[in-house]
């Protein structure tokens, strides 16, 4: 898979926040872009990171198929930062993918609820993802193989029936 970091680079490079960020597919897990963004994601660069991820994402694509966004050192969101974020979500190559962010402090987290955004976005509290999804079974119904994106409520593609996968 090649995977084109320029833009990620090119915000690394021109951000003058000191807020970096570092992409990379997670190893084992073939399709599953890690981002990991340190610093603040404020008025001064939110516009920055949000036209860098949008365009790693339109760039690679073909090799994405889930997005990890690790905001273990990411202490500030402001309101553009959010603006970012959404935007990120809403783009249309954004939605064949399944996104998640990582350790989310609780002061974000509660920035999320407050805009009523805490169910449009996927909080992991820890790395647990990397052996759980994207898996595939066999269907309950048709027993044709499923590739399932989460846990819950999913649809067999084959047979269209419904079934949880929560335990």
């Amino acid at each position: 898979m090649d995977f084109n970091e320029s833009f990620i680079d090119r915000f690394n490079a021109t951000t003058q926040s000191g807020t970096r960020i570092d992409a990379s597919f997670t190893p084992g897990t073939p399709g599953q872009l890690f981002i990991h963004v340190e610093g603040d994601i404020e008025i001064f660069n939110a516009h920055t990171f949000g036209e860098a991820i949008i365009e790693t994402i339109r760039n690679n694509t073909e090799c994405i198929n889930s997005i990890i966004f690790d905001f273990h050192r990411v202490h500030y969101l402001s309101s553009a930062g959010v603006g970012a974020i959404i935007h990120i979500l809403t783009i249309p190559e954004s939605k064949e993918l399944e996104i998640f962010f990582l350790s989310v402090n609780e002061k974000i987290q509660s920035v999320f609820r407050v805009l009523g955004f805490a169910n449009l976005i996927h909080i992991l509290k820890d790395d647990s993802f990397k052996a759980k999804f994207p898996i595939e079974i066999e269907c309950p119904h048709c027993g044709k193989p499923v590739r399932l994106k989460k846990e819950g409520n999913n649809v067999c593609p084959h047979c269209d029936a419904n079934f949880n996968t929560e335990k």
